[in-house]
């Protein structure tokens, strides 16, 4: 799994924006030399040995300013791995990091077709989250995951459509089916159409709203104030085509404005891939949801 360490954030930074970067490196020192000059030259002129001085003594000075002003450089622009706060209004906690989904603990909530196709390959890619729970929790099996979440669509109105593969029953956008695996509950949300023929699945920015009013109106009865984690929903080959960064601070307004109509969950975690990083900032998010 890619973790987002020190060095790979710093990297990030410069790629960015590297002239701003090397004003804001300038902006850090002098900040350091300031502070330096105004508390640690006085300490420093009095405690430092007598035979340092002139030149090292000056040069000491200055790696002190270059080591606050580097501190003052990271605390302000190299990108942060999580942000998270408090909903006004709310004691809803709600956070964004980046990290491994399954992982995280909480509750899941994964996006899938109308369908709710179990077959890993050609319906259901392996690189999706939904292709790596059915390999991960199903043993690659179809016949589990259906047993899974077929409990939750028994009351589910569907309609049927002839496919060569797959399932042939189509639920509503926003259909959430509710499965256990061991203390945590995975959701389940109708999120995108999928092609009878080919299987390729779409969706757009209405139905994306569409599947998190669903969802959270399940949520809702089955979280039990335990977090929830959610993944970047409508990123991948799900084609609602929009920057991850619009698809972030959707999903966030979704949240906000389901949570101040009822509460959803003790906390929400939104749970973004590491390569997501250069598309996301952070510190903007923080900035704007704070």
């Amino acid at each position: 799994m890619d973790v987002l360490n020190f060095s790979k954030r710093l990297a990030l930074a410069i790629r960015r924006d590297p002239w701003q970067l090397v004003v804001s490196m300038m902006g850090s020192f002098f900040v350091g030399y300031t502070v330096c000059w105004g508390v640690v030259a006085p300490i420093y002129g009095i405690a430092s040995p007598t035979e340092l001085k002139g030149l090292p003594k000056y040069l000491a000075f200055v790696v002190i300013s270059l080591v606050v002003g580097f501190g003052w450089f990271i605390r302000r622009h190299v990108p942060k791995t999580k942000v998270s706060s408090i909903l006004p209004s709310t004691n809803t906690r709600l956070s964004v990091s980046y990290g491994d989904f399954f992982s995280e603990n909480g509750h899941k909530v994964i996006a899938v077709s109308e369908f709710f196709d179990g077959e890993i390959g050609e319906i259901v890619s392996p690189n999706s989250l939904h292709g790596q729970f059915i390999a991960k929790y199903c043993q690659s099996q179809s016949s589990e995951f259906y047993a899974l979440v077929d409990s939750s669509l028994a009351s589910v109105r569907s309609q049927r459509v002839e496919r060569p593969k797959g399932r042939n029953e189509k639920f509503p956008i926003g259909t959430t089916a509710v499965g256990r695996v061991g203390s945590d509950r995975y959701f389940f949300v109708a999120m995108t159409n999928a092609n009878p023929i080919t299987h390729k699945v779409a969706a757009d920015v209405p139905q994306l709203w569409q599947a998190l009013n669903g969802l959270w109106s399940v949520v809702r009865d089955y979280a039990n104030e335990y977090p929830v984690v959610v993944p970047l929903i409508g990123g991948g080959a799900s084609g609602v085509g929009l920057p991850n960064s619009v698809l972030l601070n959707l999903i966030l307004t979704s949240v906000v404005n389901e949570t101040k109509k009822r509460r959803i969950a003790g906390e929400i975690k939104v749970v973004l891939y590491p390569g997501t990083a250069n598309q996301i900032d952070l510190r903007a998010v923080e900035m704007a949801w704070s």
